[in-house]
């Protein structure tokens, strides 16, 4: 999922929104060649890690948010041209992650550049730390999640944990329960679907 926006996404999204077919031309964006098919709508919660072969957008008051599956790299450095292209000026804010094999990752870009990038999985270790660590990684690196119930784990922490985190803090909302007392229920904002031709 990645979002592009004057401020944070965080600031912007609030229960009720709803994205209709009206953000095709968003979702075009992504999709490469020829036009996309509205072919119905998901919270964000569902919307995250979309259906293959679909884009999921969403237009709210100067934020754009798309989630497409081809957007998902280990290394989010490598898209920072076309996220750079595509935010004209806005910044950008990017979370993806497979449960399947416990990887996450995020990124921010303040419209001209990469501000912060960070990848990992207990397979792969670190793969991309690039830019200065934000102030709601701080816990995690020092120990305060260490997963004491498993000493052999890889990581000084669980990755999808940080990225729960990554999304309270860019987009508002958790996937595994209320991380604060203003979090966003996703189950309350609706994104656009798309079938990619």
């Amino acid at each position: 999922m990645i979002a592009f926006a004057p401020e944070s996404p965080r600031a912007v999204l609030r229960a009720g929104l709803v994205a209709g077919p009206e953000s095709s031309s968003l979702a075009e964006q992504f999709a490469g060649d020829g036009l996309v098919t509205h072919v119905g709508a998901a919270s964000l919660d569902r919307a995250v890690w979309p259906d293959e072969g679909t884009v999921c957008a969403g237009r709210f008051d100067g934020l754009d948010i798309v989630a497409f599956r081809g957007l998902a790299r280990a290394r989010p450095s490598e898209i920072s041209e076309a996220v750079l292209g595509l935010a004209a000026g806005r910044r950008a804010y990017a979370v993806f992650m497979h449960s399947v094999v416990d990887w996450m990752a995020f990124a921010v870009w303040d419209g001209e550049r990469l501000v912060r990038s960070l990848s990992l999985s207990p397979g792969e270790g670190v793969l991309e730390d690039v830019g200065e660590r934000l102030p709601f990684e701080a816990p995690y690196w020092a120990g305060a999640h260490a997963l004491t119930h498993a000493p052999d784990y890889p990581l000084p922490f669980h990755p999808l944990e940080l990225g729960d985190e990554a999304l309270a803090a860019y987009f508002g909302f958790a996937l595994e329960g209320a991380l604060d007392d203003d979090i966003l229920d996703p189950e309350d904002v609706t994104l656009a679907v798309f079938r990619i031709p």
